[in-house]
């Protein structure tokens, strides 16, 4: 067997998948079929989920090992090496997939429960398993009412926030499991995640910052990284804004020094998007 990993370096996600890794060894080891295919199949996502990031030298120079964990292939003649050599390829990687595992499109944590002495250990799907149908309950029902008001940023009313509570707290699954996924995010925020916000709303709603006469380059440039980032997440954090892949880490507090009230107006806007998508306190 294996020697421990080294605790070389301080990346949460890369000791994630270490452990996630030495799990699929074993599985292969013991013919754990079962496990074996539920880990394959979430470094398939997270191969998948690293393939458009190939601007990052690092992503494009593994290029190779990323196209081929993706394919039934490669696992079916896999021996322990070829599992060993995933892991290291793709463990300096998972730096970049941050966003993506708070937001749970990937799921990389290795979790398991001891229900009783001596039994052996089960795999908890409560994460991975709501995540996923949440996912696909939303991309099937992007036309109801309630979903398709959150997509375009519109206000919802009471109704349709207790149409969604039924659905993801009791036909989706449990409000513990969602609970369990969500890790702390409003429901509104959380199916916002999934749909992101329509180009076209987030683009009406930030239309008045894109004037090349009122606003420099850099401004503009950055008020476009907003809107890309509002239209795949859904909504807009402080923390998200000091995230490194973020537009590309500027400070939007230097790039707006000259126009101060513009920059209170993007706030507000952010703020108005962002209480959209979250239930007003009765």
């Amino acid at each position: 067997m294996a020697g421990l990993v080294p605790a070389h370096d301080d990346d949460e996600s890369a000791r994630r998948l270490d452990a996630l890794m030495y799990k699929l060894s074993i599985a292969h080891v013991t013919g754990d079929d079962n496990t074996q295919r539920s880990i394959i199949n979430r470094v398939k996502t997270i191969a998948c989920t690293l393939e458009p990031k190939a601007t990052i030298p690092q992503v494009l120079e593994r290029r190779e090992i990323i196209n081929q964990v993706q394919q039934d292939c490669f696992w079916a003649s896999a021996t322990l090496l070829d599992i060993e050599e995933v892991r290291q390829q793709l463990r300096d990687l998972m730096q970049y997939l941050k966003k993506e595992m708070r937001a749970k499109v990937i799921n990389v944590t290795d979790s398991v429960l001891l229900e009783k002495e001596g039994e052996r250990f089960a795999d908890d799907p409560a994460m991975e398993g709501y995540y996923q149908r949440a996912e696909r309950y939303v991309k099937d029902n992007e036309n109801k009412p309630a979903i398709h008001k959150l997509k375009n940023n519109e206000m919802l009313s009471d109704a349709d926030w207790d149409e969604l509570e039924k659905i993801f707290w009791h036909e989706v699954g449990t409000e513990k499991e969602y609970e369990a996924a969500a890790n702390g995010v409003s429901l509104g925020r959380f199916i916002r995640g999934i749909t992101g916000l329509s180009q076209d709303a987030a683009l009406g709603a930030f239309s008045g910052f894109l004037d090349g006469t009122l606003f420099t380059e850099p401004q503009i440039t950055f008020v476009h990284y907003i809107v890309d980032w509002i239209t795949r997440w859904g909504t807009l954090t402080p923390e998200d804004m000091k995230d490194d892949e973020f537009a590309g880490g500027a400070d939007i507090f230097e790039i707006f020094n000259d126009n101060l009230d513009a920059f209170q107006r993007i706030r507000s806007t952010i703020e108005s998007i962002n209480s959209n998508a979250i239930r007003a306190a009765a």
